[in-house]
């Protein structure tokens, strides 16, 4: 420990008597790659996928859209057609409102016409795996010792009363909604969580605790989508790449979120979720 106290007292000391120079970065070219971001879930409504290219780690442009793809979803017995919808967004659309079913495995498949890292085929599976069992929820909100902005911020507690599915290591993707907005949006809040960790493992009531700016009356509704180990795995590298990990800023930009796209060493992931949904009025305690 005393060792590297004393090195970091010699590199910042050094850093801080020698004469600023200009540094000439020499960086990689690392070729585009496709990145896609998919789902289908058990409810009938149009599913998507969006499909980018990667730019550079330095690049203050937007990632660039990718066109003219053919797209589909099958699960071993039904194929979904996805067009680009609108043309020119990289956002693919199913033709028609489709379900899909638990226990189902799904695959997805990519072909782009000009090659991305010497490949033009990609593809992803996912099992849509059973979600939780939810009835009703209470929501109550406690005066809060806290305040952010000069809002009076209160403490709401999300009580779910259902079933979690035994056995253990099934995770969730869980989305709060104040009013119909989505709240946890970003990255920083984005939530993904297992049963065995959060202690939800075959219970029959579990609690949710936030501080938001909630008044009595607001419409509450929680919505929880089955997932796996390797989504949550994805989500956890992607937050540390968006929070950083060094705070001395030494280690260099992180690797890239380990996602389940093959070919290419394409980027991103496509899961296959069962989803719940749960709504109640936000009451004062």
């Amino acid at each position: 420990m005393r060792l590297y106290k004393l090195s970091v007292l010699v590199i910042l000391t050094f850093i801080c008597c020698e004469p600023q120079q200009e540094i000439d970065w020499k960086l990689d070219n690392i070729p585009a790659r496709l990145v896609v971001e998919g789902s289908i879930t058990d409810e009938l409504k149009t599913h998507s996928v969006t499909l980018k290219k990667s730019a550079e780690y330095f690049s203050n442009t937007r990632a660039e859209v990718l066109s003219n793809a053919v797209v589909t979803i099958s699960d071993g017995e039904n194929v979904f057609t996805l067009l680009e919808n609108p043309a020119g967004s990289g956002i693919y659309k199913t033709t028609d409102e489709v379900k899909g079913e638990v226990g189902r495995l799904y695959t997805l498949e990519i072909d782009i016409g000009e090659p991305l890292n010497n490949e033009t085929h990609f593809w992803a599976t996912s099992v849509l795996k059973r979600g939780i069992i939810a009835d009703t929820m209470i929501s109550v909100l406690y005066d809060s010792p806290f305040a952010f902005n000069d809002i009076d911020t209160v403490i709401l507690v999300n009580s779910v009363f259902g079933y979690e599915p035994e056995p253990e290591g099934d995770y969730y993707i869980v989305n709060l909604y104040n009013n119909g907005t989505l709240l946890n949006d970003t990255v920083d809040e984005y939530t993904v969580v297992g049963d065995k960790e959060t202690g939800m493992n075959g219970e029959s009531i579990f609690n949710f605790v936030y501080v938001e700016d909630f008044i009595a009356g607001d419409t509450v509704q929680m919505e929880f989508l089955s997932t796996n180990d390797a989504y949550y795995e994805f989500i956890k590298g992607i937050k540390m790449i968006y929070g950083g990990t060094d705070p001395f800023g030494f280690s260099g930009p992180p690797a890239n979120a380990v996602g389940n796209i093959q070919g290419g060493e394409a980027l991103g992931f496509f899961k296959a979720s069962a989803v719940t949904k749960v709504i109640a009025r936000a009451k004062r305690q």
